[in-house]
């Protein structure tokens, strides 16, 4: 008997199985023409301060399956993490598309956010799902809190439709995302 279970353990380390074959997507564009902000004054000073994402939020790609249900694709994975997909979505937001001055210290208003969704949807509707709770805060107090949920319908049945989708969903979240920011930054002094 002894044998027997040498032997099968043997054959299994020194068979050949098919290598795992992973594939990575990214859900922006990797170049992307940025428009310049409509006017030069500036709508005040703002630090994007920390951007974490939530644990089960790392290179593999997640699909929810229910509201109570995720799973995580085994050869589906971003060819980098959520955050610094959100990170950079938000820079762009924020300091390109708006007249935002980035600030790195000092007494600037910061922005803290928590990516709590960045998945693929498959029931009751087909859709990529990214959802971001944020926090902006001065020396002081917190002058705004919220949460913004962006779904993008899946149009095609490839998985590129699906990262299409989360990357329009993306966008989607961090415009809205900019918007309640501006809404709630301190007025500036000339």
């Amino acid at each position: 008997m002894r044998f027997l279970v040498l032997l099968l353990a043997g054959c299994a380390l020194v068979s050949k199985s098919k290598p795992i074959d992973v594939h990575y997507f990214s859900p922006t564009a990797p170049t992307q023409t940025v428009t310049a902000p409509s006017t030069s004054v500036s709508r005040g000073r703002l630090r994007l301060a920390r951007v974490i994402a939530s644990s089960h939020l790392r290179y593999r790609i997640v699909q929810r399956e229910s509201a109570v249900e995720l799973s995580l694709y085994d050869t589906r994975r971003w060819s980098e993490t959520p955050e610094r997909y959100v990170r950079r979505s938000l820079e762009r937001a924020l300091f390109e598309m708006r007249d935002l001055d980035e600030a790195t210290g000092g007494s600037a208003v910061a922005l803290d956010v928590d990516v709590l969704a960045f998945e693929e949807v498959r029931r009751p509707a087909h859709r990529g799902r990214v959802q971001l709770r944020y926090r902006l805060r001065d020396d002081r107090d917190v002058v705004a809190t919220g949460v913004i949920t962006a779904e993008r319908d899946v149009r095609a049945a490839p998985f590129d439709a699906v990262v299409e989708a989360i990357g329009g969903a993306l966008d989607d979240a961090t415009s809205r995302l900019a918007d309640a920011v501006l809404e709630h930054m301190p007025p500036t002094t000339p």
